[in-house]
């Protein structure tokens, strides 16, 4: 219930984070990028657009924990 537009293609993921303000200069951007920082994500979402861009040599724990922090900080 949080995401909408949900796309995949090989490793790399991307999704909109549902928010009343869409758009590239929507300010969740930021304070979502802080909060994955603090759990050592590093990931940088463009507005409201979470992107997964993982390199090859990634475990499936790891991606899986990347995942699992994302929901977690996004539910919130």
């Amino acid at each position: 219930p949080h995401f909408k537009n949900c796309r995949v293609r090989g490793t790399i993921a991307a999704a909109e984070i549902v928010t009343e303000d869409e758009g590239y200069l929507n300010p969740i951007g930021l304070k979502l990028t802080n909060q994955l920082m603090e759990k050592g994500v590093f990931l940088r979402p463009l507005g409201n657009t979470v992107y997964i861009l993982p390199p090859y040599c990634i475990t499936d724990e790891e991606l899986d924990l990347i995942y699992q922090i994302c929901k977690e900080i996004i539910a919130k």
